[in-house]
């Protein structure tokens, strides 16, 4: 019986080191953070972004949280990359301004786009140049639409064949819309009162004055759209209440001088 509850024992031991080494083997792809984009950022009127493309997981660009309808792709090598839609792309006008189109008895309209990366190149007979061929990065070029029927243009570079890529998700969201101050009054001081709608949403009364500050860096210009790239993903740890304001701070990449300046600066 010794012998038996003994032999019990070692193989749960090496079932559960079996378990937790096939975890550690897998790739972490859940614990990758969405990378987000403000849709002016996207247009490049500043710079080009680059995207990076895994050749595991290939590259998701989703439109939803912008409220863009995708009516156009352009790549600049189509041997080396698929691309996929979640919904038809029109080729003709909705009969009213942001409404669904119909394409064939269907109705379309794309928001998400999937980008994989090919093991081999297709043959298409494309006269490419062989600095194209050689190279692993190639532009990728967005047309959209919003509700009104306005045509946005997006360009970014893709770079392929990165196994750690930063982010497998981009999203394309809304740029943050920088609300009119109060008029001043020197009779009595008003209680301070949220300025935006996304700050009013934010439940720690703390959080309030970074994003007050960060809004009048935004208009002021003092900080970087990388910086408030971060800041958004800061706002969006901070909000699901899973982490504390240290660890939000540290999975966004910021630093407590920078948050430090900002409170400041929005008080």
């Amino acid at each position: 019986m010794k012998f038996l509850n003994v032999q019990k024992k070692w193989s749960g031991f090496f079932t559960g080191l079996l378990l937790s080494s096939s975890l550690l083997a897998t790739p972490a792809l859940a614990q990758q953070s969405v990378r987000r984009i403000p849709l002016s950022q996207a247009q490049g009127l500043q710079k080009i972004e680059t995207l990076q493309v895994s050749p595991i997981y290939g590259l998701v660009i989703n439109y939803i949280p912008s409220g863009e309808v995708i009516k156009k792709v352009w790549i600049g090598d189509p041997t080396r990359i698929v691309v996929d839609f979640d919904s038809l792309m029109c080729t003709a006008a909705p009969s009213q301004p942001g409404q669904p189109g119909q394409q064939g008895g269907q109705s379309c309209g794309a928001t998400v786009m999937r980008i994989r990366q090919l093991g081999s190149p297709l043959a298409l007979n494309l006269s490419l140049t062989a600095q194209a061929r050689s190279t692993n990065l190639m532009p990728l070029t967005v047309i959209t639409t919003d509700s009104r029927g306005s045509k946005k243009l997006q360009q970014f570079v893709l770079q392929l064949g990165v196994t750690r890529s930063q982010s497998n998700v981009v999203e394309i969201v809304p740029d943050i819309k920088v609300a009119p101050k109060p008029p001043l009054t020197l009779l009595t001081r008003q209680p301070q009162k949220p300025e935006t709608p996304e700050e009013a949403a934010l439940s720690d009364p703390a959080l309030r004055p970074i994003w007050r500050g960060m809004v009048i860096a935004v208009q002021r210009r003092l900080i970087s759209s990388a910086d408030q790239e971060k800041l958004l993903q800061f706002f969006d740890l901070a909000k699901q209440g899973s982490m504390s304001a240290d660890a939000a701070l540290a999975a966004a990449g910021l630093e407590s001088e920078f948050i430090a300046k900002l409170t400041q600066l929005g008080r």
